[in-house]
Protein backbone atom coordinates (compact mmCIF):
# COMPACT_ATOMS: atom_id res chain seq x y z
CA UNK A 1 0.00 0.00 0.00
CA UNK A 2 3.06 2.27 1.39
CA UNK A 3 4.88 1.77 -2.33
CA UNK A 4 1.90 2.17 -4.61
CA UNK A 5 0.81 5.30 -2.83
CA UNK A 6 3.86 6.83 -3.66
CA UNK A 7 4.11 5.50 -7.43
CA UNK A 8 0.87 7.21 -7.68
CA UNK A 9 2.20 10.70 -6.01
CA UNK A 10 5.03 10.80 -8.68
CA UNK A 11 3.04 12.13 -11.75
CA UNK A 12 5.51 14.10 -13.37
CA UNK A 13 9.15 12.89 -12.14
CA UNK A 14 11.87 11.54 -13.75
CA UNK A 15 12.08 8.49 -15.62
CA UNK A 16 15.10 7.47 -13.40
CA UNK A 17 13.10 8.61 -9.95
CA UNK A 18 9.57 6.30 -11.12
CA UNK A 19 11.86 3.46 -12.15
CA UNK A 20 13.98 3.46 -8.57
CA UNK A 21 10.32 3.44 -6.53
CA UNK A 22 9.11 1.11 -8.51
CA UNK A 23 11.79 -1.45 -7.76
CA UNK A 24 11.68 -0.39 -4.28
CA UNK A 25 7.60 -1.73 -4.23
CA UNK A 26 8.49 -5.15 -6.46
CA UNK A 27 11.94 -6.10 -3.83
CA UNK A 28 9.26 -5.18 -0.81
CA UNK A 29 6.88 -7.78 -2.48
CA UNK A 30 9.01 -9.98 -2.66
CA UNK A 31 10.05 -10.11 0.63
CA UNK A 32 7.09 -10.08 2.57
CA UNK A 33 5.77 -8.13 5.55
CA UNK A 34 8.43 -9.76 8.31
CA UNK A 35 11.35 -8.62 6.48
CA UNK A 36 11.78 -5.01 4.82
CA UNK A 37 14.86 -4.15 3.32
CA UNK A 38 17.15 -1.28 4.28
CA UNK A 39 16.27 0.59 1.80
CA UNK A 40 12.18 0.67 2.60
CA UNK A 41 13.02 1.31 6.29
CA UNK A 42 14.68 4.36 4.88
CA UNK A 43 11.96 5.48 2.45
CA UNK A 44 9.51 5.31 5.72
CA UNK A 45 11.37 8.74 7.12
CA UNK A 46 9.43 11.71 6.61
CA UNK A 47 10.39 12.98 3.38
CA UNK A 48 10.31 16.41 5.07
CA UNK A 49 12.54 15.53 9.01
CA UNK A 50 16.18 15.32 7.18
CA UNK A 51 15.46 19.14 6.06
CA UNK A 52 13.91 20.19 9.33
CA UNK A 53 16.56 18.17 11.40
CA UNK A 54 19.67 20.14 9.49
CA UNK A 55 17.76 23.29 8.92
CA UNK A 56 17.72 23.36 12.71
CA UNK A 57 21.37 22.83 12.71
CA UNK A 58 22.30 25.30 10.14
CA UNK A 59 20.28 28.08 11.46
CA UNK A 60 21.26 28.33 15.04
CA UNK A 61 24.55 29.76 14.67
CA UNK A 62 23.17 32.97 13.09
CA UNK A 63 21.47 33.71 15.62
CA UNK A 64 21.68 36.61 17.49
CA UNK A 65 19.98 39.80 19.49
CA UNK A 66 20.97 41.91 16.24
CA UNK A 67 19.28 42.01 12.37
CA UNK A 68 19.98 43.40 9.45
CA UNK A 69 18.07 46.69 8.88
CA UNK A 70 17.11 48.02 5.20
CA UNK A 71 14.84 51.33 4.37
CA UNK A 72 11.99 49.02 4.40
CA UNK A 73 12.70 47.33 7.46
CA UNK A 74 11.72 50.72 9.21
CA UNK A 75 8.37 51.24 6.79
CA UNK A 76 7.14 47.90 8.29
CA UNK A 77 7.73 48.79 11.86
CA UNK A 78 6.39 51.96 11.73
CA UNK A 79 3.51 50.33 10.41
CA UNK A 80 3.10 47.75 13.44
CA UNK A 81 4.11 49.71 16.00
CA UNK A 82 0.94 51.73 14.62
CA UNK A 83 -0.79 48.70 14.64
CA UNK A 84 0.59 47.67 18.52
CA UNK A 85 -0.34 51.01 20.20
CA UNK A 86 -3.84 52.19 18.55
CA UNK A 87 -5.07 49.15 16.92
CA UNK A 88 -4.82 50.59 13.02
CA UNK A 89 -2.36 51.78 10.56
CA UNK A 90 -0.84 54.65 10.15
CA UNK A 91 -3.23 57.11 8.53
CA UNK A 92 -1.56 57.31 5.10
CA UNK A 93 -0.99 55.72 2.18
CA UNK A 94 1.08 52.37 2.44
CA UNK A 95 3.06 51.63 -0.61
CA UNK A 96 3.63 48.38 1.07
CA UNK A 97 0.74 45.55 1.78
CA UNK A 98 0.37 44.78 5.30
CA UNK A 99 1.18 41.34 5.56
CA UNK A 100 4.23 41.23 7.45
CA UNK A 101 4.11 44.46 10.14
CA UNK A 102 0.76 42.34 11.44
CA UNK A 103 3.27 39.30 11.95
CA UNK A 104 5.44 41.94 13.82
CA UNK A 105 3.41 43.75 15.86
CA UNK A 106 3.13 41.17 18.89
CA UNK A 107 6.81 41.38 18.72
CA UNK A 108 6.49 44.34 20.39
CA UNK A 109 6.02 42.66 23.42
CA UNK A 110 9.42 41.76 23.62
CA UNK A 111 10.88 45.63 23.13
CA UNK A 112 11.05 48.54 20.49
CA UNK A 113 12.49 47.84 17.77
CA UNK A 114 12.02 43.74 18.89
CA UNK A 115 15.37 42.48 16.98
CA UNK A 116 15.76 39.24 18.76
CA UNK A 117 12.43 38.25 18.02
CA UNK A 118 12.15 39.28 14.95
CA UNK A 119 14.92 36.53 14.20
CA UNK A 120 12.89 33.85 15.87
CA UNK A 121 10.41 34.51 13.68
CA UNK A 122 12.26 34.06 10.33
CA UNK A 123 14.54 31.28 11.75
CA UNK A 124 11.03 29.62 12.11
CA UNK A 125 9.98 30.60 8.60
CA UNK A 126 12.88 29.45 7.35
CA UNK A 127 12.63 26.19 8.96
CA UNK A 128 9.39 25.83 7.41
CA UNK A 129 10.43 26.79 4.26
CA UNK A 130 13.29 23.76 3.91
CA UNK A 131 10.37 21.22 5.46
CA UNK A 132 8.01 22.39 2.97
CA UNK A 133 10.10 22.79 -0.27
CA UNK A 134 10.82 18.88 0.47
CA UNK A 135 6.80 18.18 0.62
CA UNK A 136 6.27 20.75 -2.59
CA UNK A 137 9.21 18.55 -5.05
CA UNK A 138 8.29 14.97 -4.04
CA UNK A 139 5.93 14.36 -6.68
CA UNK A 140 8.28 15.84 -9.04
CA UNK A 141 11.35 14.41 -8.28
CA UNK A 142 10.46 11.40 -5.52
CA UNK A 143 11.33 11.19 -2.09
CA UNK A 144 15.20 10.98 -1.80
CA UNK A 145 15.73 14.09 -4.33
CA UNK A 146 13.11 15.93 -2.73
CA UNK A 147 14.68 15.40 0.40
CA UNK A 148 18.07 16.08 -0.81
CA UNK A 149 16.19 20.00 -1.92
CA UNK A 150 15.08 20.34 1.36
CA UNK A 151 18.53 20.01 2.38
CA UNK A 152 19.91 22.12 -0.18
CA UNK A 153 17.45 24.93 1.05
CA UNK A 154 18.89 24.65 4.15
CA UNK A 155 22.32 25.29 3.33
CA UNK A 156 21.53 28.10 0.90
CA UNK A 157 23.55 31.30 1.03
CA UNK A 158 21.21 33.88 0.22
CA UNK A 159 18.38 32.34 2.24
CA UNK A 160 20.49 32.20 5.19
CA UNK A 161 20.94 35.92 4.70
CA UNK A 162 17.98 36.50 4.09
CA UNK A 163 16.81 34.82 7.82
CA UNK A 164 18.98 37.29 9.09
CA UNK A 165 17.05 40.12 7.51
CA UNK A 166 13.69 42.39 8.26
CA UNK A 167 12.32 41.99 5.21
CA UNK A 168 9.24 40.32 4.44
CA UNK A 169 10.91 37.05 2.04
CA UNK A 170 11.23 34.62 4.25
CA UNK A 171 7.63 34.86 6.09
CA UNK A 172 6.62 34.93 2.63
CA UNK A 173 8.34 31.98 1.58
CA UNK A 174 6.39 29.10 3.37
CA UNK A 175 3.00 30.80 3.13
CA UNK A 176 3.93 30.59 -0.87
CA UNK A 177 4.60 26.73 -0.85
CA UNK A 178 2.05 26.31 1.21
CA UNK A 179 -0.51 27.37 -1.15
CA UNK A 180 1.93 25.41 -4.44
CA UNK A 181 1.35 22.38 -2.53
CA UNK A 182 -2.42 22.81 -1.71
CA UNK A 183 -2.64 23.61 -5.80
CA UNK A 184 -1.14 21.01 -6.74
CA UNK A 185 -3.30 18.28 -4.56
CA UNK A 186 -6.21 20.24 -5.80
CA UNK A 187 -4.91 19.18 -9.52
CA UNK A 188 -5.23 15.72 -8.68
CA UNK A 189 -7.95 15.88 -7.04
CA UNK A 190 -10.75 13.01 -8.01
CA UNK A 191 -13.66 14.63 -5.98
CA UNK A 192 -14.51 17.72 -4.91
CA UNK A 193 -13.07 19.34 -1.56
CA UNK A 194 -14.50 22.79 -0.84
CA UNK A 195 -12.94 23.46 2.40
CA UNK A 196 -9.64 22.68 0.37
CA UNK A 197 -10.50 25.16 -1.88
CA UNK A 198 -11.38 27.45 0.93
CA UNK A 199 -8.26 27.05 2.87
CA UNK A 200 -5.96 27.46 -0.40
CA UNK A 201 -7.85 30.81 -1.54
CA UNK A 202 -7.77 32.02 2.40
CA UNK A 203 -3.74 30.98 2.67
CA UNK A 204 -3.04 32.90 -1.22
CA UNK A 205 -5.26 35.82 -0.29
CA UNK A 206 -2.67 36.12 2.84
CA UNK A 207 0.25 35.59 0.49
CA UNK A 208 -1.07 38.55 -1.19
CA UNK A 209 -0.79 40.10 1.69
CA UNK A 210 2.43 39.41 2.86
CA UNK A 211 3.97 40.31 -0.86
CA UNK A 212 2.28 41.74 -3.73
CA UNK A 213 3.77 39.20 -6.13
CA UNK A 214 1.80 36.69 -4.47
CA UNK A 215 -0.89 37.39 -6.76
CA UNK A 216 0.67 35.20 -9.28
CA UNK A 217 -0.66 31.70 -7.11
CA UNK A 218 -4.70 33.12 -7.31
CA UNK A 219 -4.71 32.90 -11.59
CA UNK A 220 -2.62 29.71 -11.43
CA UNK A 221 -4.80 28.41 -9.12
CA UNK A 222 -7.70 29.04 -10.44
CA UNK A 223 -6.30 27.67 -14.07
CA UNK A 224 -5.14 24.43 -12.13
CA UNK A 225 -8.80 23.41 -10.79
CA UNK A 226 -10.68 24.59 -14.45
CA UNK A 227 -8.14 22.38 -15.57
CA UNK A 228 -8.58 19.15 -13.28
CA UNK A 229 -10.76 17.47 -15.81
CA UNK A 230 -11.39 14.34 -13.26
CA UNK A 231 -13.99 16.81 -11.27
CA UNK A 232 -17.98 17.50 -12.95
CA UNK A 233 -17.71 21.09 -14.35
CA UNK A 234 -20.31 21.82 -12.20
CA UNK A 235 -17.74 21.06 -9.32
CA UNK A 236 -14.99 23.24 -11.19
CA UNK A 237 -16.76 25.92 -11.14
CA UNK A 238 -17.71 26.00 -7.73
CA UNK A 239 -14.37 25.30 -6.63
CA UNK A 240 -13.45 27.84 -8.39
CA UNK A 241 -15.77 30.70 -7.05
CA UNK A 242 -14.53 29.57 -3.64
CA UNK A 243 -11.23 29.77 -4.27
CA UNK A 244 -11.42 33.11 -6.02
CA UNK A 245 -14.09 34.57 -3.60
CA UNK A 246 -11.79 33.51 -0.43
CA UNK A 247 -8.17 34.50 -1.95
CA UNK A 248 -9.94 38.31 -3.26
CA UNK A 249 -11.91 38.62 -0.10
CA UNK A 250 -8.46 40.20 2.10
CA UNK A 251 -6.73 41.84 -0.57
CA UNK A 252 -10.21 43.50 -1.77
CA UNK A 253 -11.11 45.20 1.82
CA UNK A 254 -6.81 46.52 1.67
CA UNK A 255 -7.38 48.24 -1.57
CA UNK A 256 -10.94 49.88 -0.23
CA UNK A 257 -8.51 51.19 2.48
CA UNK A 258 -5.80 52.36 0.10
CA UNK A 259 -8.68 53.89 -2.07
CA UNK A 260 -9.39 56.83 0.07
CA UNK A 261 -6.09 58.02 -0.81
CA UNK A 262 -6.16 59.79 -3.70
CA UNK A 263 -3.43 60.38 -6.03
CA UNK A 264 -0.58 58.12 -4.54
CA UNK A 265 2.12 56.27 -6.26
CA UNK A 266 1.34 52.56 -5.64
CA UNK A 267 2.73 49.39 -7.70
CA UNK A 268 -0.20 49.87 -10.20
CA UNK A 269 0.86 53.15 -11.32
CA UNK A 270 4.50 52.22 -11.18
CA UNK A 271 4.45 49.80 -14.15
CA UNK A 272 2.56 51.87 -16.21
CA UNK A 273 4.40 55.02 -16.10
CA UNK A 274 8.19 55.59 -15.77
CA UNK A 275 10.17 56.24 -12.78
CA UNK A 276 12.07 59.24 -12.52
CA UNK A 277 15.28 57.39 -12.40
CA UNK A 278 14.64 55.82 -15.42
CA UNK A 279 14.80 59.20 -17.42
CA UNK A 280 12.42 57.80 -19.94
CA UNK A 281 9.08 59.11 -21.69
CA UNK A 282 7.82 56.14 -23.31
CA UNK A 283 4.71 54.12 -21.76
CA UNK A 284 2.88 50.74 -22.44
CA UNK A 285 4.87 48.11 -23.81
CA UNK A 286 7.55 50.22 -24.96
CA UNK A 287 8.77 51.04 -21.14
CA UNK A 288 8.23 47.53 -20.45
CA UNK A 289 10.53 46.48 -23.08
CA UNK A 290 13.09 48.96 -21.99
CA UNK A 291 12.60 47.47 -18.67
CA UNK A 292 13.49 44.48 -20.26
CA UNK A 293 16.38 45.26 -21.61
CA UNK A 294 17.82 47.01 -18.86
CA UNK A 295 16.52 45.20 -15.98
CA UNK A 296 15.83 41.36 -17.43
CA UNK A 297 20.37 40.48 -17.94
CA UNK A 298 20.22 41.60 -13.67
CA UNK A 299 17.54 39.22 -12.81
CA UNK A 300 19.05 36.37 -14.95
CA UNK A 301 22.17 36.96 -12.82
CA UNK A 302 20.52 37.14 -9.83
CA UNK A 303 19.00 33.78 -10.63
CA UNK A 304 22.67 32.24 -11.17
CA UNK A 305 23.48 33.97 -7.61
CA UNK A 306 20.54 32.08 -5.83
CA UNK A 307 21.50 28.71 -6.62
CA UNK A 308 24.98 28.87 -7.05
CA UNK A 309 27.50 29.27 -4.11
CA UNK A 310 29.54 32.31 -4.40
CA UNK A 311 32.29 31.96 -2.34
CA UNK A 312 33.87 28.97 -3.60
CA UNK A 313 32.64 28.77 -6.96
CA UNK A 314 33.36 32.74 -7.46
CA UNK A 315 34.88 31.94 -10.80
CA UNK A 316 30.96 31.91 -12.09
CA UNK A 317 30.79 35.09 -11.13
CA UNK A 318 33.94 36.68 -13.24
CA UNK A 319 34.98 37.61 -16.45
CA UNK A 320 35.12 35.36 -19.27
CA UNK A 321 33.14 33.16 -16.91
CA UNK A 322 30.51 35.29 -15.74
CA UNK A 323 27.87 35.77 -18.81
CA UNK A 324 28.35 32.20 -19.92
CA UNK A 325 26.58 30.29 -16.54
CA UNK A 326 23.89 32.99 -16.25
CA UNK A 327 23.26 32.14 -19.72
CA UNK A 328 23.30 28.52 -18.85
CA UNK A 329 21.51 28.00 -15.77
CA UNK A 330 18.81 30.57 -16.95
CA UNK A 331 18.27 28.56 -19.97
CA UNK A 332 18.39 25.30 -18.12
CA UNK A 333 15.65 26.44 -15.29
CA UNK A 334 13.56 28.28 -18.49
CA UNK A 335 13.51 25.66 -20.39
CA UNK A 336 12.88 22.39 -17.97
CA UNK A 337 9.94 25.06 -16.38
CA UNK A 338 8.56 25.53 -19.70
CA UNK A 339 8.85 22.04 -20.72
CA UNK A 340 7.51 20.12 -17.63
CA UNK A 341 4.65 23.20 -17.77
CA UNK A 342 3.60 22.05 -21.23
CA UNK A 343 4.17 18.21 -20.84
CA UNK A 344 2.55 17.91 -16.77
CA UNK A 345 0.67 20.92 -16.82
CA UNK A 346 2.89 21.65 -13.78
CA UNK A 347 1.66 24.52 -11.46
CA UNK A 348 4.63 25.36 -9.45
CA UNK A 349 7.16 25.60 -13.06
CA UNK A 350 4.30 27.93 -13.96
CA UNK A 351 4.41 30.14 -11.32
CA UNK A 352 7.90 30.13 -11.69
CA UNK A 353 7.79 31.01 -15.14
CA UNK A 354 5.15 33.62 -13.72
CA UNK A 355 7.05 35.41 -11.67
CA UNK A 356 10.36 35.34 -13.47
CA UNK A 357 8.69 36.85 -16.04
CA UNK A 358 7.50 40.07 -13.57
CA UNK A 359 10.67 40.17 -12.13
CA UNK A 360 12.38 40.51 -15.22
CA UNK A 361 10.21 44.06 -15.50
CA UNK A 362 10.85 45.48 -11.88
CA UNK A 363 12.63 48.13 -12.33
CA UNK A 364 14.75 48.53 -9.59
CA UNK A 365 18.09 46.76 -8.71
CA UNK A 366 17.72 44.88 -5.49
CA UNK A 367 19.62 42.36 -5.48
CA UNK A 368 19.52 38.23 -5.34
CA UNK A 369 16.43 38.45 -2.11
CA UNK A 370 14.48 39.23 -5.23
CA UNK A 371 15.03 35.51 -6.49
CA UNK A 372 14.99 33.65 -2.74
CA UNK A 373 11.09 32.98 -2.78
CA UNK A 374 11.60 31.32 -5.87
CA UNK A 375 14.90 29.48 -4.88
CA UNK A 376 12.85 26.38 -3.53
CA UNK A 377 11.60 25.74 -7.24
CA UNK A 378 14.80 26.84 -9.00
CA UNK A 379 16.45 24.24 -7.69
CA UNK A 380 14.09 21.25 -8.06
CA UNK A 381 14.07 22.11 -11.80
CA UNK A 382 17.68 21.78 -11.50
CA UNK A 383 17.55 18.68 -9.67
CA UNK A 384 15.24 17.42 -12.41
CA UNK A 385 17.02 18.16 -15.24
CA UNK A 386 20.22 16.66 -13.90
CA UNK A 387 18.37 13.26 -12.47
CA UNK A 388 17.11 13.06 -16.12
CA UNK A 389 20.03 13.93 -17.69
CA UNK A 390 21.81 11.25 -15.97
CA UNK A 391 19.29 8.44 -16.55
CA UNK A 392 19.72 8.76 -19.69
CA UNK A 393 23.43 8.89 -20.19
CA UNK A 394 24.19 6.28 -17.53
CA UNK A 395 20.65 4.66 -16.77
CA UNK A 396 22.11 1.37 -14.50
CA UNK A 397 25.31 3.05 -12.96
CA UNK A 398 23.44 4.71 -9.53
CA UNK A 399 26.90 5.18 -8.01
CA UNK A 400 26.75 8.14 -10.08
CA UNK A 401 24.09 10.14 -8.96
CA UNK A 402 24.71 9.24 -5.03
CA UNK A 403 28.54 10.48 -6.06
CA UNK A 404 26.89 13.95 -7.63
CA UNK A 405 24.73 14.50 -4.20
CA UNK A 406 27.40 13.86 -1.75
CA UNK A 407 29.83 16.05 -3.72
CA UNK A 408 26.76 18.95 -3.85
CA UNK A 409 26.08 18.26 -0.24
CA UNK A 410 29.60 18.91 0.91
CA UNK A 411 30.21 21.58 -1.65
CA UNK A 412 27.06 23.59 0.15
CA UNK A 413 28.22 22.77 3.37
CA UNK A 414 31.57 24.51 3.16
CA UNK A 415 29.74 27.54 1.64
CA UNK A 416 27.58 27.47 4.57
CA UNK A 417 30.60 27.62 6.92
CA UNK A 418 31.80 30.62 4.92
CA UNK A 419 28.36 32.16 5.37
CA UNK A 420 28.38 31.23 9.03
CA UNK A 421 32.25 32.93 9.13
CA UNK A 422 30.68 36.42 7.59
CA UNK A 423 27.75 36.54 10.15
CA UNK A 424 30.23 38.93 12.54
CA UNK A 425 31.12 41.13 10.02
CA UNK A 426 27.08 41.02 8.83
CA UNK A 427 26.63 42.01 12.96
CA UNK A 428 28.74 44.80 13.28
CA UNK A 429 27.32 46.89 10.13
CA UNK A 430 24.06 45.94 11.52
CA UNK A 431 25.27 47.20 15.04
CA UNK A 432 27.04 50.32 13.77
CA UNK A 433 24.37 51.36 11.35
CA UNK A 434 21.72 51.11 14.36
CA UNK A 435 23.98 52.96 16.78
CA UNK A 436 23.97 55.62 14.41
CA UNK A 437 20.54 55.91 14.04
CA UNK A 438 20.20 55.99 17.51
CA UNK A 439 22.82 59.11 18.05
CA UNK A 440 20.89 61.06 15.11
CA UNK A 441 17.33 60.25 17.08
CA UNK A 442 18.79 61.99 20.07
CA UNK A 443 20.56 64.77 18.22
CA UNK A 444 17.07 65.84 16.01
CA UNK A 445 15.94 66.21 20.00
CA UNK A 446 18.20 68.36 21.30
CA UNK A 447 18.73 70.41 18.13
CA UNK A 448 15.10 70.55 16.35
CA UNK A 449 12.13 71.57 18.25
CA UNK A 450 9.16 69.04 17.51
CA UNK A 451 6.86 71.78 16.28
CA UNK A 452 8.53 72.15 12.81
CA UNK A 453 8.95 69.94 9.88
CA UNK A 454 12.46 68.51 8.99
CA UNK A 455 13.58 67.64 5.57
CA UNK A 456 16.21 64.94 5.65
CA UNK A 457 18.33 65.01 2.30
CA UNK A 458 20.86 62.60 0.91
CA UNK A 459 21.75 60.90 -2.09
CA UNK A 460 19.78 57.69 -3.44
CA UNK A 461 21.31 54.62 -2.50
CA UNK A 462 23.57 55.82 0.49
CA UNK A 463 23.83 54.71 3.98
CA UNK A 464 23.58 57.81 5.12
CA UNK A 465 19.05 57.09 4.11
CA UNK A 466 19.15 54.67 6.65
CA UNK A 467 20.50 56.63 9.65
CA UNK A 468 17.65 59.00 8.72
CA UNK A 469 15.24 56.67 8.61
CA UNK A 470 16.37 54.55 11.75
CA UNK A 471 16.52 58.16 13.55
CA UNK A 472 12.97 58.78 12.78
CA UNK A 473 11.26 55.92 13.77
CA UNK A 474 13.38 55.82 17.30
CA UNK A 475 12.49 59.49 17.81
CA UNK A 476 8.72 58.53 16.99
CA UNK A 477 8.58 62.08 14.71
CA UNK A 478 5.79 62.16 11.88
CA UNK A 479 7.34 65.54 10.51
CA UNK A 480 10.78 64.36 9.45
CA UNK A 481 10.60 63.46 6.13
CA UNK A 482 13.71 61.87 3.83
CA UNK A 483 14.10 62.90 0.29
CA UNK A 484 16.02 60.62 -2.25
CA UNK A 485 18.22 63.70 -3.99
CA UNK A 486 18.85 62.26 -7.56
CA UNK A 487 20.86 63.70 -10.37
CA UNK A 488 18.07 65.49 -12.01
CA UNK A 489 17.10 67.45 -8.97
CA UNK A 490 17.78 71.10 -7.41
CA UNK A 491 19.02 70.71 -3.92
CA UNK A 492 17.99 74.34 -3.33
CA UNK A 493 14.26 73.71 -3.95
CA UNK A 494 14.34 70.80 -1.95
CA UNK A 495 14.28 72.78 0.78
CA UNK A 496 11.88 74.80 0.02
CA UNK A 497 8.62 74.88 2.46
CA UNK A 498 11.33 73.39 5.01
CA UNK A 499 12.01 75.33 8.01
CA UNK A 500 14.77 72.75 9.12
CA UNK A 501 16.90 70.54 6.94
CA UNK A 502 19.76 67.91 7.65
CA UNK A 503 21.65 67.54 4.65
CA UNK A 504 24.54 65.21 3.84
CA UNK A 505 27.53 67.28 4.22
CA UNK A 506 29.08 65.94 0.38
CA UNK A 507 25.88 67.72 -0.97
CA UNK A 508 25.99 71.41 0.93
CA UNK A 509 28.27 72.76 -1.91
CA UNK A 510 25.89 71.83 -4.63
CA UNK A 511 23.27 73.78 -2.35
CA UNK A 512 23.39 78.05 -3.46
CA UNK A 513 23.23 79.19 0.00
CA UNK A 514 21.26 82.59 0.93
CA UNK A 515 21.77 85.03 3.14
CA UNK A 516 19.04 84.29 5.46
CA UNK A 517 19.87 80.67 6.00
CA UNK A 518 22.96 79.53 7.75
CA UNK A 519 24.56 75.83 8.38
CA UNK A 520 25.70 73.80 11.79
CA UNK A 521 27.40 70.97 11.89
CA UNK A 522 26.40 68.27 13.53
CA UNK A 523 28.05 64.93 12.47
CA UNK A 524 31.09 64.02 10.18
CA UNK A 525 28.03 63.02 7.59
CA UNK A 526 25.41 66.04 7.77
CA UNK A 527 24.64 69.37 8.97
CA UNK A 528 21.54 71.47 9.97
CA UNK A 529 20.29 73.80 7.60
CA UNK A 530 18.00 76.68 8.64
CA UNK A 531 16.82 80.37 8.58
CA UNK A 532 18.30 82.30 10.91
Amino acid sequence: MYENATVISLKGATPGARRHTAANGRHAEAAGDTFRPAVATIDRIPVWLPAMLLSVVTIWPTLGGWCSLTPDSFDYLTSARSLYESGRFPDAYLMRPPGFPVLLTPLLLFGDPPLLAIRLLLAICFIATSVLSAVLLTPMLGRRAASLVGLLVSLNGPMLLQAATCLSEMVFLPIELGVLILIDRMGRARMPRWRAHAVCGALAGVAVMVRTIGAALVPIGAIVILTNFRLPKRDRLIAILIFLLTASSMPAMWHIRQSAYADQDGYGRMWFQPRAAEQTTATGLTLQGQRLIRFGGDRLADLKRAVIPNQLLWRAFQKPWAGITTALVALIVIAVAGYRVLRYRSPTEAYLLVVLGVLSLWPWDEGVRLLVPLTPIILGVILWFGIALLSRVMPRRAWVGRSAATAILLLCVAEWTQVVASMPVMEQKSCKRMSDATRFASQLALELPESRDVACICRNGYNLKLTFLGGKYLSRRNNVRIIDFGPDQNISRLLIGYYYAVIANDLIPDLEMTANMTTIAIGPEYSIICQK
